[in-house]
């Protein structure tokens, strides 16, 4: 005889995206919330442009070894990239910033000025070099 399954989710916002875990062992919700917690934290602290201490924002031009999780999202972008032919781009941080998108989305809302912006040509994601753990960053690329 089969158990029966007890689906339990919970709902939050985080980087102003909608997000769900459901689970199948009510009972496991809190230990699975836990190793979501962790695990994008992990992300936030890699990659995040709105945190100074973030190793996506003190990368150097040149190489630079990367955390395993940077490499992992730095290897997803480069492949997006290349799947879409450069339409998903992982080097136009400065033209977000340029943009004013330079803080979290809901500061950008609250703001709510026009802004007229003049921003550079994207070096574009070839530009990016990815060994291993290592990336090598041209001095005029801002990634996101």
């Amino acid at each position: 005889m089969m158990s029966a399954v007890t689906l339990a989710a919970h709902d939050w916002e985080l980087w102003t995206s909608p997000c769900r875990i459901v689970v199948t062992d009510a009972d496991r919700l809190d230990a699975a919330l836990g190793i979501a917690d962790g695990l994008l934290a992990e992300v936030e602290v890699a990659a995040s442009r709105f945190r100074p201490d973030s190793e996506v924002l003190n990368l150097r031009a040149g190489w630079n070894d990367l955390s395993p999780m940077l490499a992992d999202l730095v290897r997803e972008a480069l492949t997006a990239a290349w799947l879409s032919d450069g339409a998903v781009d992982p080097t136009v941080g400065a033209t977000l910033t340029g943009l004013g998108y330079d803080r979290t989305l809901a500061a950008v809302r609250a703001d709510g000025r026009p802004r007229l912006s003049v921003v550079p040509a994207v070096r574009g994601w070839r530009s990016l070099r990815l060994d291993g753990s290592r990336l090598f960053r041209p001095a005029d690329v801002q990634l996101d």
